[in-house]
């Protein structure tokens, strides 16, 4: 019943949530300034493919209170695994099943250009080394402004496979990093506001 009417409050909201995002920065302003209350980090999506709250939004809170982030989905269910190349769903996958057939018709439909992507990055990681997974993982820990990474397993393989991705952190220098972003075509610019807000942060520093 909890999750059920957290659910529909997070839908009622969803339409407003950038307004939400802005109104969480001022309080983070607020909150260090007049209260004894220091917020240390957030829980945001965060993979190849959505890059922009990490990557753009939260950049003042990072110069300023050297703000953390634990991010969630780093492989974008799945779809960054490599698992549903070209398209196909391998039986026992998310995607297969029923209950997340919302979800399916979201990444074959709208999202579908996602698995291309994936397609895409894996002669990378091959080249590296390592799986599709891995490479995925290590791009979100090799952000410095990404404090931890929940990851998912469905068995121990997949787990230890999983936390060897740190082994490839050290891998993806800016050549690589460049490469990728050439294939995602979605690395965030900074607006005139979050370049203002930086500009501030350095004068007063």
């Amino acid at each position: 019943v909890i999750f059920v009417s957290f659910w529909a409050i997070f839908m009622l909201i969803l339409p407003f949530y950038d307004h939400f995002i802005h109104i969480f920065i001022l309080f983070c302003h607020f909150s260090v300034t007049f209260l004894p209350l220091f917020i240390l980090f957030n829980v945001p999506l965060d993979n190849m493919f959505e890059r922009e709250r990490v990557e753009h939004d939260y950049l003042p809170l990072y110069a300023q209170f050297g703000y953390g982030t634990t991010i969630w989905s780093p492989l974008a269910s799945g779809i960054l695994s490599g698992k549903y190349s070209k398209g196909q769903i391998p039986a026992g996958s998310r995607l297969s099943l029923e209950k997340y057939s919302w979800l399916k018709d979201i990444k074959l439909g709208a999202k579908s250009y996602q698995i291309d992507k994936a397609d895409e990055l894996r002669p990378i990681a091959e080249r590296l080394g390592c799986t599709l997974s891995q490479l995925a993982l290590a791009w979100c820990v090799a952000n410095k402004n990404v404090s931890t990474v929940i990851m998912g397993a469905s068995n121990a393989a997949q787990l230890q496979e999983n936390l060897d991705a740190i082994k490839f952190v050290a891998k993806l220098d800016e050549g690589v990093m460049s490469e990728i972003d050439g294939v995602l075509g979605n690395k965030p610019q900074k607006s005139a506001i979050t370049q203002q807000a930086l500009n501030v942060r350095a004068i007063a520093k």
